[in-house]
């Protein structure tokens, strides 16, 4: 089941509408298997003010293939707002983090999730 266009389109619109606020400084799009409120405590602690969850629910391939739709279309235009708030080191690399990390759910279950974290100026 492949990503919809106008799910990322949607997407990619609510990371713009942050993006532009004049307190979001650096902002960057991730994948998760863990509770929004613990990867929040996790970005917290280095430094990040907010965290959103994107989209839930959803399988480990789902969420990858979304978290990679959003970072390239992030990056696309070096002149966007998104591509120069995206977070420095690793917009730079220009590659997705395509990693689960250690296998603690199956990749079938529907408890894999893409977030926007952010900090303010």
């Amino acid at each position: 089941m492949g990503l919809q266009q106008r799910r990322i389109k949607a997407y990619l619109g609510a990371i713009d509408a942050i993006a532009r606020s004049p307190y979001v400084e650096q902002f960057l799009v991730g994948f998760t298997k863990r509770s929004g409120w613990g990867r929040r405590s996790e970005y917290r602690a280095v430094g990040y003010d907010h965290l959103v969850i994107l989209a839930d629910k959803l399988t480990q391939e789902e969420a990858l293939d979304l978290e990679a739709a959003l970072q390239t279309a992030a990056w696309s235009n070096r002149r966007s707002i998104l591509f120069r708030k995206y977070r420095q080191n690793r917009r730079d690399k220009r590659r997705q983090y395509r990693s689960s990390g250690p296998l603690s759910t199956s990749p079938d279950d529907h408890v894999h999730s893409v977030y926007m974290a952010w900090w303010g100026p």
